[in-house]
């Protein structure tokens, strides 16, 4: 009987392979589990918030959704495709933040959308001018109370940069109209305090539509008052007690956790 003795150098060659191309495997499993995200970056915003109804009434798009996170809701970003009757279609996001001034809608103002809670929103600033055949919405973005957020990176980063914006605006007009409190002519200090609130804003802070409704708020005061149906300086403290309020709310939502 014919024996063939063994190649050992083959035989170790082989071997040698062998654990190369085991251990090259293992690697890669390492590689890949160093890589995977944590849990707060996997998590996506139907997680938190679904949309529980959507319709177009006169253009606008209405939707309702509810809170299903166990943590409050302090804005939120829907992105849609709207399909019209005649033919094509109309990519579209929506974004609505309550952290200042909170969600109104016809039952009033909630600070913040708390869990289980549901919202209706109208419009935020979209208008089909087609007739809407059919409409996909799915939540784009979430941020929490805490100032954790969740979604589209872009865009959160956007609406934290508009928080900014708007919290030095709110504390630039707290400023302007505190100095104008207790004036023995408050028409004077309507024009005194438009001088400070220009003198006091940087140009982020004049693109702000904050400043745009103080002024419309002050016109209306003034026309009040010289009507007699008002009382500015009583005005004036208003506006400077829902600026302290306002700007108190800012500071506390305009970083992200």
């Amino acid at each position: 009987m014919l024996t063939v003795a063994p190649n050992l150098k083959k035989l170790k060659a082989e071997h040698q392979s062998t654990q190369n191309l085991r251990m090259c495997f293992i690697a890669l499993l390492a590689v890949a589990g160093s890589c995977s995200l944590p849990l707060a970056a996997q998590e996506h915003p139907t997680r938190s918030l679904t949309i529980e109804a959507s319709r177009v009434v006169d253009g606008s798009v209405v939707v309702t959704l509810r809170n299903i996170d166990n943590r409050a809701i302090s804005a939120w970003g829907v992105r849609g495709v709207a399909t019209f009757k005649g033919g094509g279609t109309k990519s579209f996001d929506m974004t609505i933040d309550g952290c200042v001034t909170g969600f109104r809608n016809a039952a009033g103002a909630a600070s913040m959308l708390l869990p289980g809670a549901t919202y209706t929103s109208r419009g935020g600033g979209l208008q089909l001018k087609e007739p809407v055949a059919a409409l996909s919405l799915t939540p784009s973005i979430v941020v929490f109370e805490d100032g954790s957020a969740t979604g589209d990176e872009a865009k959160i980063e956007s609406l934290f940069l508009l928080r900014a914006r708007d919290r030095r605006a709110y504390r630039t007009i707290e400023l302007a109209l505190a100095r104008q409190l207790g004036a023995d002519d408050p028409l004077a200090s309507v024009t005194a305090f438009e001088r400070a609130l220009e003198a006091g804003a940087d140009d982020e802070s004049h693109s702000s539509p904050l400043y745009i409704n103080v002024r419309g708020n002050l016109r209306l005061a003034v026309k009040a008052a010289s009507d007699r149906r008002l009382d500015l300086a009583a005005r004036l403290r208003e506006m400077w007690q829902e600026a302290t309020a306002n700007r108190s709310s800012a500071d506390k939502h305009y970083r992200r956790r």
